[in-house]
């Protein structure tokens, strides 16, 4: 899916998993991060259970770490940031998979932002061949250093794919921009 940068996309992203997931809606992602996140989170009533990004116990944030959080939580919807901003915490490939892996199994949905993927990571899009539940979000603005263009992506499954696109508010792309991407 396209969309009017990777703002959109996040809040297309909460509307359709607010509307298809519409009890128990716990949220989790680490602070300090993107506040779209809360203010998305506040929007659509989700209770919100964050853990700290903290510079000195980055290298503590393991698949395990997180894996425990959302069995304690509860959380129905995890977002990770990848690399994560300000500490830049860089999750590997192998510590997503197990993430997403263990996150299938108990039927939450796992959004990876990778609006920085480029600067230190490396992409897991491949991931979502292989797990229904897993979103990447990609955007031109950073990575690609083209924020006028407002031009951001979405990857799931194409069942994902077709759900978030009938909760999707009309908005259209300016033809300059799809040019540019």
């Amino acid at each position: 899916n396209v969309g009017l940068g990777a703002e959109s996309l996040i809040k297309d992203v909460y509307i359709w998993h607010s509307k298809k997931f519409n009890k128990n809606k716990i949220i989790g992602f680490g602070v300090p991060n993107y506040f779209m996140y809360t203010l998305n989170a506040k929007i659509f009533n989700y209770k919100i259970i964050n853990y700290d990004i903290e510079p000195s116990k980055v290298s503590n944030q393991t698949p395990i770490y997180i894996k425990n959080f959302v069995n304690s939580n509860k959380i129905k919807l995890m977002i990770i940031t990848n690399p994560s901003n300000p500490f830049e915490k860089n999750w590997s490939r192998s510590d997503i998979n197990e993430i997403v892996a263990h996150c299938n199994k108990k039927k939450i949905t796992v959004f990876i932002d990778e609006v920085y993927q480029g600067l230190g990571s490396k992409s897991v899009d491949y991931l979502t061949k292989k797990f229904s539940n897993l979103i990447v979000l990609r955007s031109f603005s950073k990575a690609l250093g083209l924020p006028g263009i407002r031009v951001g992506y979405i990857i799931a499954s194409s069942k994902i794919c077709r759900e978030i696109e009938t909760f999707r508010l009309e908005t259209e792309l300016p033809k300059t921009s799809i040019d540019q991407a």
